[in-house]
Parts: C-alpha cells; sequence; structure tokens
C-alpha cells in the first residue's frame, strides 16, 4: 500500500518552493496590495457535501425544504448559479479540485487510482505558506490511501481510532428503519455529527496565532442512505417510506435499469428522490451546527466558508439512477457558495464557472501566487467579457465495470460497450456537447432545456462541430497516465460498500 508522504517528491517540493519565492519577492517589492493580503489571510474552511445535486436544494429552487439552514448561509453568501464539476465522481473530482487540474491531466480517474506524485496539492501550498491543515473525510477516497491527503497535517477518518466507535454510538441512537447496522464498516457512513465534533476540538486546539484551512467530506446524500424514519416522514408518507427501504435493496435492479433492462415504477422513483430529499436534510442540519460552531467560537466572520459537492445523484432523471455512465447536469452541476463578508459581497453569479475553479480563487485569497498549470480562474475575477464566454470540461475518463459486470450474470446477452466508453462534454454560452469515444455525441441547450431531454446534435452540425474543436482544444498535452494503488483489506472492504470495487451484487444496507 501506498502510504502518505510518498507524493512529496523533488519536483514537486521544487515547484512549492519557488512559488513561496515568487510570493516572497511580491511582498518585499512593496506592493501594499500584497503586504494587505498576507496581513489578513483568511481562514479557509471547506465543507464538500458529497454527492450533492445543486437543483435539490432550496436556494436553488428545489421547492421541497431540504436545506433551510444552507438556504439561510446562501442568503449571506456569493452563490453560483451555475458551477461545474471537473467529474462526475468523488477521487477525479476532488484530485481536480486539490490542483486545480481537468482530470486527463492529474490521472486520479480510476477506482484504485492515485493523484500523479508531481501533482501540488491545495492543503500543500496552504501548509507552506504556514497554514495548519486539516482533513476529516468521510470518504475513502479522499485520503493518503489515493494521495489526496498531502499537505494536511492532520488526517481523520470516522472509521478509525475514536471516531469509530463515537460514530457507531451516535448511529445507535438514531432510528432507522429496515436494518442499515449489520453492515461491518457501516459506522464510517453517518458520520457527519462526529466530523462535527472532530473539527470543534480541532478548532478549539490548534494555533491560533496561524490561519487554517480544514476541509469536511460529509457524505449523507450519498448511498447508502442513513435517513430516520422522521426524517423521511418529512418527505414521504407512511407507505413510501416502506417502499423507500425496499428501493434501498437491489444493486443489480437499480444498474439495469439505467441500462434500459429494468424498470421501476413511478412511485419507486418518488420514493427515492423522498429518501435523497430526507438525507439531505439530515446534511443541513449537520451543516447548520458547523457554522453555529464557527459562530460561537468568534471565526465566522474572520473564515472563507465554502460549500460545494463533488457531483450529483440521477434520481431517474434520464432513466438513470446513482453516479455513473453520465455527465448530464443531474451528475455535474454543483452548488457552490462561498462566504467571507471582508472580501466577497453576498448575491448571486448568473456566469458558469469550474469547481476548479476554487483553486485559484483560495490561493488568491491566501496572498499565494497561482499555479501556472491552474486550469481554473479565480472566482474574484470580474466575469468573462461579452463575445468571451468560458470553455467549461467535464470528463469521465474510466467507467466502472463493477455494474456492468454484476448485471452481465443475469442479463448474459446485454453488450455494455456503449456505457464503457469514454465520456467528455463541454459547455459554453449555454450549449453543451456531450462526446463518447468512438460513440454517438449529444449537444443540449442548457438555458432552454435544463432537463437535457431534446439532443439537438442533428439539428445544429455547425455548433456541434465548433464544441467539438473547443473540447479538443482543451485537452490539451497528453492524457495523464493512471497509477494505481494498492489497496489495504479494510479499504476496499470501505470501496465495496460503496459500490465502487468488486464484482458482487451486494451493496452496504
Amino acid at each position: 500500500m501506498r502510504g502518505y508522504g510518498r507524493g512529496a517528491g523533488v519536483a514537486r517540493l521544487a515547484l512549492a518552493c519557488a512559488w513561496l519565492a515568487a510570493a516572497a519577492c511580491s511582498r518585499e517589492s512593496g506592493s501594499a496590495a500584497g503586504d494587505a493580503a498576507s496581513a489578513t489571510r483568511p481562514d479557509i474552511l471547506v465543507l464538500l457535501l458529497d454527492t450533492t445535486r445543486a437543483d435539490r436544494l432550496g436556494f436553488y429552487g428545489h421547492a421541497a425544504p431540504t436545506s433551510p439552514q444552507l438556504d439561510a448561509l446562501a442568503a449571506q453568501s456569493r452563490v453560483f448559479e451555475r458551477a461545474i464539476a471537473s467529474a462526475n465522481w468523488t477521487l477525479p473530482s476532488h484530485a481536480s479540485l486539490f490542483t486545480g487540474l481537468p482530470a486527463h491531466r492529474h490521472g486520479a480517474v480510476a477506482a484504485e487510482g492515485w493523484l500523479r506524485d508531481d501533482c501540488v496539492t491545495l492543503a500543500e501550498r496552504l501548509a507552506g505558506a504556514g497554514y495548519q491543515t486539516y482533513l476529516f473525510s468521510a470518504n475513502p477516497f479522499v485520503s493518503a490511501e489515493h494521495n489526496l491527503a498531502q499537505g494536511f497535517e492532520v488526517q481523520e477518518h470516522p472509521w478509525q481510532g475514536r471516531w469509530r466507535e463515537q460514530v457507531r454510538a451516535y448511529m445507535e441512537q438514531r432510528d432507522y428503519p429496515g436494518e442499515p447496522r449489520q453492515s461491518q464498516f457501516a459506522p464510517f457512513k453517518d458520520a457527519g455529527e462526529v466530523i462535527r465534533r472532530g473539527f470543534a476540538r480541532w478548532l478549539a486546539e490548534r494555533d491560533d496565532a496561524r490561519p487554517f484551512f480544514a476541509f469536511l467530506n460529509l457524505m449523507e446524500a450519498h448511498r447508502p442512505y442513513y435517513a430516520t424514519r422522521e426524517e423521511r416522514l418529512r418527505f414521504l408518507s407512511p407507505e413510501q417510506v416502506e417502499r423507500s427501504i425496499q428501493m434501498e435493496h437491489g444493486y443489480r435492479e437499480r444498474h439495469a435499469f439505467g441500462f434500459g433492462l429494468h424498470e421501476y415504477s413511478p412511485e419507486d422513483l418518488a420514493a427515492v428522490a423522498g429518501l435523497y430529499d430526507a438525507a439531505l436534510r439530515h446534511l443541513d442540519e449537520i451543516v447548520g451546527g458547523i457554522v453555529r460552531d464557527l459562530r460561537d467560537a468568534g471565526r465566522l466572520d474572520h473564515t472563507l466558508l465554502v460549500v460545494t459537492s463533488d457531483h450529483g445523484e440521477h434520481l431517474g432523471d434520464q432513466h438513470r439512477l446513482g453516479h455513473e455512465y453520465s455527465l448530464y447536469d443531474a451528475l455535474i452541476r454543483v452548488p457552490l457558495l462561498l462566504r467571507y463578508p471582508p472580501r466577497i459581497a453576498a448575491g448571486r453569479e448568473s456566469r458558469a464557472v469550474q469547481q476548479l475553479d476554487l483553486h485559484a480563487t483560495l490561493l488568491e485569497l491566501a496572498g499565494l501566487p497561482r499555479d501556472p498549470e491552474d486550469g481554473g480562474r479565480s472566482l474574484l475575477a470580474p466575469a468573462d467579457p461579452a463575445g468571451a464566454p468560458r470553455w467549461l470540461l467535464s470528463e469521465s475518463l474510466e467507467p466502472k465495470r463493477k455494474p456492468v459486470d454484476a448485471v452481465l450474470r443475469h442479463y448474459p446477452n446485454f453488450d455494455p460497450t456503449p456505457w464503457l466508453r469514454p465520456l467528455r462534454s463541454v459547455e459554453r454560452a449555454g450549449h453543451k456537447l456531450i462526446q463518447a469515444e468512438g460513440g454517438p455525441s449529444e449537444l443540449y441547450e442548457i438555458e432552454r432545456d435544463p432537463l437535457e431531454l431534446h439532443d439537438r446534435f442533428g439539428e445544429r452540425p455547425e455548433l456541434a462541430a465548433e464544441l467539438a474543436a473547443g473540447l479538443a482544444g482543451l485537452e490539451r498535452g497528453e492524457r495523464a497516465p493512471a497509477p494505481a494503488v494498492e489497496i489495504d483489506a479494510e479499504q476496499r472492504a470501505l470501496l465495496e460498500e460503496l459500490g465502487y470495487l468488486g464484482a458482487g451484487e451486494g451493496e452496504a444496507r
């Protein structure tokens, strides 16, 4: 198993030193702006709400009460109406956020993937500039096991040490319908409240003379859902609650549905959507608690608070469940808000941005020079000038085999070829092209057709060709190799439980 720290190679260290030297030169030049930036560096807290799609939150227009705490926070924040993730699942999306690189450049794109050793992470940059760095992640991909924890001085996970028993005790207090406790590794899943406690404890014990960068990954919105009966009843009738329990089972059937081999009734899909909303409401309460803790500690207005997600989730739309084999908006349009009153005015931004723009943004606010390889741009910069809208890239480069293999055993005549093609999407000026490698392309007018129901590829060949040329331009340079990591038994069990690894049909209940 590769361990933490292996990524701190000579090349990466040299780059970090060069960037810090550049920052020092800027300060020594007598720039008042540079002096002010270094003197007022914010604390930084990123709340990554794993698997949270934007359009299921109230401040993005969802009618159900999934996010009262986040809605209140959004009213005090800069909200980006259209933020596009770099990938449709955890590992490549987080790697892009941490490095500012698109997925084909950093290479962490497979379930057994490893962030390239020469990639310098945001945590490394900030730690090198004097920030205390803290990671508490409920997702096993966001760990040293996949080289994503480099630069974090303190790394914690709910399945390790004292936290494992605390999560278990917390779950024992909650009224789950069905039998979610049967799984050996279930305690890592419903861990948000314990992550809140861990962060509050670290915050109280840290060196208050130094700024901090903390990154919390919260998994409540990721299947399997551990919403209580009471939480489900906010969104579902008693009959639908029972249906939602049954819909949590059937790993093979869920993926067969996505492949067009199985059908669910509208009532089944409504139960899935309601269960997802219930999980979001639980997540929202945890976020509200973290914000209150910051306020009570007197740190809220001194902290750049970022709320975002790595990807969304299909809830029956596009005849799919889960977050595989797709680059539709249900998966790649994510929430993004920034709260930092000293520098960022509250309001809403209609311009389309990339989630990896956070990399450049956080470096700027910390008074550090940006990485010249960074594929994003600062969200503090003015909106794009008229006639020069952004090109926004998302990628799904290593489609997962596990769902395909599970379905093939029961549908031996099923041809999985269309589902195993790498996907890329590019968006510009409200138009979006989805391109399957060696397969068909799709074209959508996002502003007029936000649900992506009307493929215009055959109707607008010139626009499709323009977007395809733009996509080819974004994929500059060679695609980075996808180095594999040898995963230990416990890590593998965690990832199998989430449905990423293994050939079996089982999944945590």
